[in-house]
């Protein structure tokens, strides 16, 4: 089960973050956050605000972005928290947008 702290994600395992060789974004994501990430996380990743990022995602107006067209859908409710499909952060993050 995905556990949340309060707005700081696991910091725990950000001394982990160095590149392994042949590592392929998806596996460093994976290990890192594991099957789902916090709009922290994902905010940290794409080099986003979080506030920024919170705005974006939510809003009707804004659904033409590419980053939220592809991380949107893999959005889902865990708890009080929205959680996002790292497959689909790594996918994006893969792109090159």
């Amino acid at each position: 089960m995905l556990q949340i702290s309060q707005g700081h994600g696991r910091r725990s395992q950000a001394g982990s973050g160095a590149k392994k060789k042949n590592e392929t974004t998806h596996q460093r994501l994976s290990r890192l956050y594991g099957a789902h990430m916090s709009v922290t996380e994902v905010a940290k990743e794409l080099n986003y605000s979080v506030i920024y990022f919170r705005k974006k995602i939510g809003a009707a107006d804004y659904q033409h972005l590419e980053w939220v067209k592809a991380i949107n859908p893999a959005r889902k409710k865990c708890g009080r928290f929205w959680v996002y499909r790292t497959d689909a952060v790594a996918s994006f993050l893969d792109k090159g947008n």
